[in-house]
């Protein structure tokens, strides 16, 4: 079920399902040409795309943990 969807250079596309895992973002993103931003989420690893940009709230999130375990 598609929640919201919107084109642009800048856009959001939402999908609201009961089961969690790889199957729903490689069908979401099937013929995807771009580079998708995403929240690490372990099963977007499996998207064939140009590429993968990691949100900025969770490179923070990375960067504070890196700090914080290594000193």
């Amino acid at each position: 079920m598609v929640v919201g969807l919107y084109f642009g250079w800048l856009g959001s596309y939402y999908t609201v399902t009961t089961i969690r895992g790889h199957k729903i973002p490689e069908e979401t993103f099937e013929g995807f040409e771009g580079v998708p931003g995403q929240d690490a989420w372990k099963p977007y690893n499996v998207v064939k795309c140009e590429g993968h940009q990691l949100d900025l709230l969770h490179v923070n999130q990375w960067l504070e943990w890196a700090e914080i375990n290594t000193g």
